[in-house]
């Protein structure tokens, strides 16, 4: 399905090098509509959804980026009429769609029980991101939870495969989202993520960059804290197969030069990782509150779109 976006004046090709940005530009700037409401520390959704998706149409417009993605929790409404008003508030502010993502429960049992139920969650999102337009829906893992883990791999794969299968004939890939839960999700090493997509044809990866997405990588740092070397690793071996990337800016701020940037990930490092892995997707910013509660959304979603710039993002 070809994306909105790429029909539009602004956006028919990434712009060349810019003097202060690395040497070439790469990829093409996102962002996650979830970003635009306050996500406390652990993900989680502070205040109503209502009009978040469309706030962000406009400020992506505004700001000449390409796409936009969105996540279940911020629907007020999947009835036809609505999403028709949606899909057409895009293709008028020219803006095209990334992934439509959903929700896992990281708490709950492994069980096939489980695992068919979120595949009739999947179901469900696959036919409104066919109804929206979206190309692909994002899907998470699973934690393992004390399962032995050859039949949490079988079970996760089973979920993905049935979802893969599905999506195909309504239009809509799915992407694995790599998340390690509370530590022990899987797949959420660069090594596993590529045997899911081997094990599963079709299946594409969205590759988180953040905290709490890889093993060994803490879900939860404080200001100062930087990401191990395992982070980078994982990045380096997995971003060569990956459709979209999410920069997430979960401590916007650097006391040293006092300009409100992300602290715990090394951007400009990942942007050398992506580009000599071939990465040239979507690299989406997924933006968490936990230190600047009184920047604005624009304000910090503009602030962590002139960093990647800064990385070569294009």
């Amino acid at each position: 399905m070809q994306r909105l976006s790429r029909v539009c004046e602004h956006t028919t090709s990434p712009a060349t090098s810019t003097s202060g940005s690395e040497a070439s530009t790469f990829g093409r700037l996102s962002v996650q509509a979830l970003s635009w409401k306050y996500v406390d520390g652990r993900g989680g959704l502070v205040g109503a959804p209502d009009g978040a998706i469309e706030a962000v149409l406009s400020w992506a417009a505004a700001q000449q980026i390409t796409t936009v993605d969105v996540e279940d929790r911020l629907f007020t409404s999947t009835e036809p009429a609505y999403l028709a008003a949606l899909r057409a508030d895009a293709a008028r502010l020219c803006v095209g769609w990334g992934y439509l993502g959903i929700t896992v429960d990281f708490g709950a049992k492994l069980s096939r029980a489980s695992v068919e139920a979120e595949i009739a969650l999947g179901r469900q999102w696959i036919d409104v991101a066919a109804a929206l337009g979206v190309p692909r829906l994002r899907v998470p893992g699973n934690a393992v939870g004390g399962v032995e883990p050859a039949q949490a791999w079988a079970l996760v794969r089973s979920k993905l495969q049935a979802l893969v299968a599905y999506g195909r004939d309504k239009g809509v890939a799915i992407g694995l989202h790599n998340h390690a839960g509370s530590g022990d999700a899987i797949p959420a090493t660069g090594t596993s993520l590529l045997r899911m997509m081997d094990e599963v044809p079709g299946l594409q990866l969205i590759l988180d960059l953040g905290n709490g997405n890889f093993t060994g990588c803490p879900e939860l740092h404080t200001p100062g804290e930087t990401a191990p070397e395992q982070l980078y690793e994982h990045i380096r071996i997995a971003a060569p197969r990956a459709t979209s990337v999410r920069a997430k800016f979960v401590h916007q701020q650097h006391m040293n030069t006092g300009r409100a940037v992300e602290g715990f990930v090394d951007y400009r490092r990942v942007a050398r990782l992506l580009r000599d892995g071939g990465f040239d997707g979507d690299v989406s910013i997924v933006r968490y509150d936990s230190v600047c509660p009184d920047l604005a959304p624009a304000d910090a979603l503009s602030l962590a779109a002139e960093e990647l710039r800064r990385c070569g993002v294009g």
